[in-house]
Order: structure tokens, then C-alpha cells, then sequence
């Protein structure tokens, strides 16, 4: 955010979430399938990332944006949605054992952390409440600076069938992508480019490529 304002390409909204957290220098992953809605593109990375970005990068298991004006937690009438940020930020890539243990202990299958209900957990040891059941249990990774799209690590490339055919600059990320080994998946949007065509694209490529 902090690049694209000094760009002129967005601007200023001291309200925001990242404004409020500190997060404005930071490129935004979440650890599984694509979760936020206002999306129609979706670039998947290697965990590799990570391990490349542990001394700056960090976690929490949940989207930070979400505590601003979505989530509810106990302290929340006592505590700041930043003091709550700070205490639940993790290392890379050390957030992945917490991971771990929610797969094992806190979803009644490991599959709920990718196709999560309101159904709640078995124990919810964060105590977050509110907003939507995917961005409050989805793990969250940030890494300073930028992240180089045409990366080593990218290992998908998802983009509306509609908007490969008419864009030339998406066929030619296409195109890059088959030279350089990187997977490209298309997906029908019938409802004008809506976020269920690319989220279930990406469920369907996870499932075929690690189960």
C-alpha cells in the first residue's frame, strides 16, 4: 500500500486497516486457497516464499484486516485492535506449527481449514467472533517490501477465462508462465468476474495436486 500511494495509484485512507496495524509495507498471502472476495485474479506461491522471507516476514492465524471493523474477540472492549495484532504475530515459517496443531485439534476434519462453515471449532484458543468463517480461521503471511511476480516461487497462475481471451497482457503472463514451468488455470465467471469461479479453481488445483 505504502508503494502504491507514493505512486499515485491509490490513496491515503488513514481509517484503513494496515494504517491502523502498521501492515502498510507489507504484500498480503493467505496460507491456503484465495479468501478475499473483491478478487478475480489469484497467484499461488510455494511456502518457499516463506523460508526466504523468515527475518522480516511474519503470520497471524487469521486476516489481520478483519480485526478492524469485522472480528470480535473477548479484550475487544478493552483492547486495541493493534495490542490484539501484536500479541498473535508469528514467525515464518514457525507459524506453520500452529498450523499444524489447528489441522490436528481445532477442525473436526483438516479439509474444514479450506472449506470452513460457521460451524464452530472444536476449541477456539484466539476467541475470534464476527466477520466471515474463511478470512477469521485462514492464516495470514506478510512480507515487507515487494514480492517479484515472476518469481521461482509462483507456482499457479488463475485469471477468468473471459479476461485471458480479451487482455493481452493476461495471454502474455500465460504465456511467460508456460515457458517457465508454472501452472495456469482458467475458470468460467458467469456472474461477471464473481470471486466463486476463482476460490473453487484453486480448491480444485490443491486437491489434484496434494491428495
Amino acid at each position: 500500500m505504502a508503494t502504491l500511494i507514493a505512486e499515485g495509484s491509490r490513496q491515503h485512507r488513514p481509517d484503513c486497516a494496515e494504517v491502523e496495524l502498521g501492515t502498510t509495507t507489507a504484500v498480503f498471502f493467505y496460507v491456503g486457497p484465495f479468501a478475499y472476495p473483491a478478487t478475480i485474479f489469484g497467484f499461488l506461491f510455494s511456502a518457499g516464499l516463506e523460508a526466504e522471507n523468515q527475518i522480516d516476514g511474519s503470520a497471524t492465524p487469521f486476516d489481520s484486516g478483519g480485526l478492524v471493523k469485522h472480528f470480535g474477540w473477548p479484550a475487544k472492549t478493552t483492547e486495541s485492535p493493534k495490542t490484539f495484532f501484536d500479541r498473535h504475530e508469528l514467525p515464518l515459517p514457525r507459524h506453520r506449527v500452529y498450523l499444524q496443531f489447528s489441522l490436528d485439534h481445532l477442525f473436526a476434519d483438516p479439509k474444514d481449514y479450506l472449506e470452513p462453515t460457521d460451524v464452530e471449532l472444536l476449541a477456539n484458543p484466539i476467541g475470534l467472533s464476527g466477520g466471515d468463517a474463511i478470512r477469521r480461521r485462514t492464516h495470514e503471511v506478510r512480507i515487507p517490501g515487494t514480492v517479484k511476480l515472476r518469481s521461482p516461487q509462483l507456482l499457479a497462475v488463475f485469471a477468468p477465462r473471459n479476461r485471458v481471451a480479451t487482455q493481452p497482457h493476461i495471454r502474455e503472463l500465460f504465456s511467460w508462465c508456460r515457458t517457465n514451468n508454472v501452472d495456469r488455470r482458467t475458470f468460467d465467471s458467469p456472474k461477471e468476474d464473481t470471486f466463486d469461479g476463482l476460490r473453487s479453481a484453486c480448491l480444485d488445483y490443491l486437491y489434484q495436486r496434494y491428495t
